[in-house]
């Protein structure tokens, strides 16, 4: 059975993957894939890190698997991944062996960019990696100069290392998270203005992305909101006519998902990584919100 890797910090992935480049600061990297070791990522399987992770595919390279999203390999596209989405990589056995992979990978922790990874507001103004949606942009020909340029621009200040290089990159990632933000349909309007009913929904839909194999009832989270249960419900159904013990067990389902079509853990595992109480019941409620058992599910 392949585990699941935690790569907590970025010296993690590049010791384990046996990343061929100088790691200058521990919550940033940026790298030429022909510093990529080929023979190191073939050992890796499917992991989560803890930090952000932006990979720019200029030719057809990899397969990618995160968490339902299934992105098989394309050129031209950056993917976008927040802390803790489950990831799997595979290499494209289409690629020519005479022709190299051309691309970029770009690793930041939530402190390089100032901002909680799970802020409602940078989220929304970047829903690329938001946790329930997909996390890739793809560009037309015309468009990858720009943001190869932008990429030269990181990795010349990355390599320089100047009094103001970590401003000057925080803001040249801005600049791409704009950029890449217009060619992403998903992105919501943000001309209205947040009410207090909308925070509190935002604020438990991040709490629950974070927390949702550990708390599984909507007590645990109004108690972390300081509101009472029933005003918690009211609120989420109000907002997103979901009621909020049913985006708890969406977060559990999707994750649960992800286990069974990434991994190779049983259904027992899964049951127990989710704490549930014991894998009947967690595949009593597989079956209530899928129609499946999680064995129909794996092989379907």
């Amino acid at each position: 059975m392949s585990p699941i890797r935690q790569f907590r910090q970025i010296n993690d992935l590049i010791q384990t993957v046996q990343l061929k480049v100088a790691h200058k600061r521990p919550d940033f990297l940026i790298y030429d894939y022909e510093q990529v070791s080929h023979e190191g990522f073939a050992q890796l399987s499917a992991y989560r890190q803890h930090y952000f992770e932006i990979t720019f595919e200029i030719t057809e390279g990899c397969h990618l698997k995160v968490d339902q999203f299934d992105l098989p390999a394309a050129e031209n596209r950056l993917t976008f991944l927040s802390p803790h989405r489950l990831l799997t990589l595979q290499t494209a056995s289409s690629t020519p062996a005479d022709r190299p992979h051309q691309g970029y990978g770009i690793l930041f922790g939530p402190e390089f960019i100032q901002t909680d990874s799970q802020h409602p507001g940078f989220l929304r103004d970047f829903p690329f990696f938001h946790p329930l949606n997909l996390p890739a942009v793809s560009l037309q020909k015309n468009e990858v100069g720009y943001f190869k340029d932008i990429i030269y621009k990181i990795q010349y200040e990355y390599e320089h290392d100047s009094t103001f290089s970590q401003d000057i990159i925080r803001n040249y990632l801005n600049i791409l998270f704009f950029k890449a933000k217009e060619q992403y349909q998903k992105a919501p309007n943000l001309s209205n203005p947040v009410s207090r009913e909308q925070a509190i929904y935002q604020e438990f839909e991040r709490l629950v992305q974070k927390h949702f194999l550990e708390f599984n009832t909507v007590k645990a989270y109004a108690d972390k909101l300081y509101v009472s249960s029933k005003h918690l419900s009211e609120t989420v159904k109000k907002v997103s006519g979901q009621n909020a013990l049913q985006i708890i067990h969406s977060a559990q389902l999707n994750y649960a998902k992800a286990l069974l079509l990434q991994t190779s853990k049983n259904v027992s595992e899964i049951a127990y990584e989710l704490n549930f109480e014991n894998p009947d019941y967690f595949s009593i409620f597989f079956k209530r919100l899928t129609g499946q058992s999680p064995l129909q599910f794996r092989i379907s």
